[in-house]
């Protein structure tokens, strides 16, 4: 579970977006991380990977009002048992200074946990946060802003004011997050098709796992149609049965030979 995972972190849309995201196993383990993430929490891999989220990002001492570590940990569970994306909206979460241990740094984010399916079954979660901590401004300057005084406890906390023209940023940003999800999950499951796929090939032709995959990359150019569509059409043909997936290779060898194969 644990290698898809990390092999997922390699994909190159994970690795160069630029949203902060992570792959967390379903014990809350990072097995990949984004660079966006590393620079977004100030960072390294070595710090993060196999080490659980928790113990990486622990609460702030002194802002235990926060419950970072509580909100987070309920979040994931509810994607884990409800397997569909959780959105936690604005939250406070410090993160460790790394230059000066035992201090923290102010940070407000917005997270979305979304599950991470291999084949149909849960294998993670796929951690996404917005850094909004420029959303965040203290309540006696809001007071200020808006022509009257501070009353009260001055210390009662950060609250979030996000003027019209940065609200609309946070939506794009979310809608931008929709529209990554469905692409790391199509990322995934397209890998699925074609170790599928390729299992298929090397079984009926006799080939290694290289010349499965040359053969199904020559289909794609002669027929123009995507590797991972014609992995697709494979899995379907396969649930009529063997005798249908040979037919399909039979018909694709006629222009596809397979390199340096013995068929």
């Amino acid at each position: 579970m644990s290698s898809k995972l990390e092999e997922l972190g390699h994909h190159e849309f994970f690795a160069t977006a630029l949203s902060p995201m992570a792959l967390l196993d379903a014990d809350g383990v990072f097995r990949a991380v984004n660079a966006a993430y590393l620079d977004a929490t100030g960072s390294t891999r070595s710090e993060l990977l196999s080490r659980q989220i928790f113990e990486a990002f622990p609460d702030n001492p002194q802002t235990p009002e926060a419950r970072s570590v509580e909100r987070l940990r309920a979040s994931l569970e509810r994607v884990l048992r409800a397997r569909r994306p959780d959105h936690m909206g604005f939250q406070r979460y410090d993160v460790p200074n790394r230059a000066t241990p035992g201090e923290f740094v102010t940070k407000t984010w917005m997270p979305v946990n979304s599950p991470v399916r291999d084949d149909g079954a849960m294998i993670g979660v796929l951690h996404r946060v917005d850094d909004v901590t420029r959303l965040s401004r203290p309540r006696a300057e809001r007071r200020a802003d808006a022509g009257g005084t501070s009353t009260g406890d001055s210390t009662a906390g950060n609250e979030i004011v996000a003027p019209r023209s940065e609200l609309e940023v946070v939506l794009a940003e979310a809608a931008q997050l929709a529209r990554e999800n469905r692409q790391l999950q199509a990322a995934l499951e397209s890998r699925s098709h074609i170790d599928a796929a390729k299992g298929m090939v090397m079984l009926e032709l006799g080939c290694d796992a290289d010349t499965a995959f040359a053969f199904l990359s020559r289909i794609s150019q002669v027929t123009n149609v995507r590797v991972a569509d014609v992995a697709t059409a494979m899995a379907h043909h396969a649930s009529q049965g063997r005798d249908a997936v040979r037919q399909v290779l039979e018909l694709a060898q006629a222009t596809a030979d397979p390199p340096d194969a013995d068929i």
